[in-house]
């Protein structure tokens, strides 16, 4: 199929996830179907583009992945939280494409499932309860699932307009969930000071945060409360090096150097990627036009960098 030519001056004039800079060729078919979609976006289409993109065998796998990112970042807002659907087919197919692009979309996909336990609409695919449907439908595991319901209905829907790292407030969900059965405990401040906190600490500071906040309010004991832990023993303060160990033989060796040569292998491929969506991030940050647009793809892509080195820390550690 023929490539198509950009038309530099028509893709600026409007948002575009083809960038000419990038220097991207997408087939005919593909450039129109995204073209056509941009014009007249219904969520509808969305997962359309998306499997039209994947199926172009003129774009590399990074380039896909790439023009995917920008489309999900630029175009989530269409599953808004005043077009939820109230048939179960629709809610399902919403919630397993939302699923997959729970870093921009996680209040959407929350409400959704919300709606799908509340009212046990997963009966109509005769699945027995609401874990079995998370499961069989969804790309995320059911604890995140419950995370995301137990975040939008503690916090509220509209809290996480503002809020850009959802993912922070999870830690802050058993305190308050233990606060709300103490009518003495000031539940609606609390709240509003993780909110305010989440905002300018990072997950960690955070996480010390709301550790205090549980000290203060009975929820826990101080660490100076704690008694002091006991010696793991003898045997894990050894310090034995491999070459002097008996057991170390050639064939185990070899076998190393194997394992570390796979690996570095592995890792340069992974930082190729991790690379080119760091110098996306810079360009967007550069940028002076569609500031609020280039938000979106930029959290996409910081995302898009974490999924990658863990999913690089669990193939190295299986190796």
């Amino acid at each position: 199929m023929a490539i198509k030519k950009f038309n530099k001056d028509q893709l600026s004039r409007g948002k575009s996830i083809l960038n000419p800079d990038d220097n991207f060729n997408p087939d005919d078919f593909t450039y129109d179907v995204i073209t056509e979609f941009e014009n007249n976006p219904r969520k509808e289409n969305l997962p359309k583009v998306i499997e039209v993109i994947e199926k172009d065998s003129s774009l590399p796998v990074i380039q896909k992945e790439i023009l995917i990112t920008r489309l999900k970042a630029d175009f989530v807002t269409l599953f808004g939280f005043n077009n939820i659907p109230d048939d179960y087919k629709s809610l399902k197919n919403e919630a397993k494409f939302l699923s997959d692009i729970t870093q921009y979309s996680f209040a959407s996909l929350a409400v959704r499932l919300k709606k799908i336990r509340d009212d046990e609409l997963y009966k109509e695919d005769n699945y027995p309860d609401f874990k079995s449907f998370i499961d069989k439908e969804l790309s995320i595991n059911r604890t995140t699932a419950y995370n995301y319901i137990d975040l939008v209905t503690i916090f509220g829907v509209q809290t996480f307009e503002h809020v850009t790292e959802p993912s922070k407030l999870i830690s802050a969900l058993p305190l308050l969930k233990s606060a709300n059965t103490n009518k003495d405990i000031p539940l609606a401040k609390i709240k509003k000071d993780i909110i305010k906190q989440s905002q300018t600490m990072s997950a960690r500071e955070l996480n010390e945060h709301i550790k205090g906040l549980k000290v203060e309010y009975g929820f826990r004991k101080s660490d100076s409360e704690k008694p002091a832990e006991k010696s793991t023993g003898v045997i894990n303060q050894l310090d034995v090096s491999k070459n002097e160990a008996s057991w170390w033989t050639p064939e185990m060796e070899a076998d190393k150097k194997k394992k570390d040569k796979l690996k570095s292998t592995i890792t340069v491929k992974f930082q190729h990627n991790i690379d080119l969506y760091e110098g996306y991030i810079k360009q967007c940050r550069r940028s002076k036009k569609e500031k609020e647009q280039n938000e979106g793809r930029i959290m996409a892509y910081q995302v898009a960098i974490s999924d990658l080195k863990e999913l690089l820390k669990k193939i190295l550690k299986d190796i």
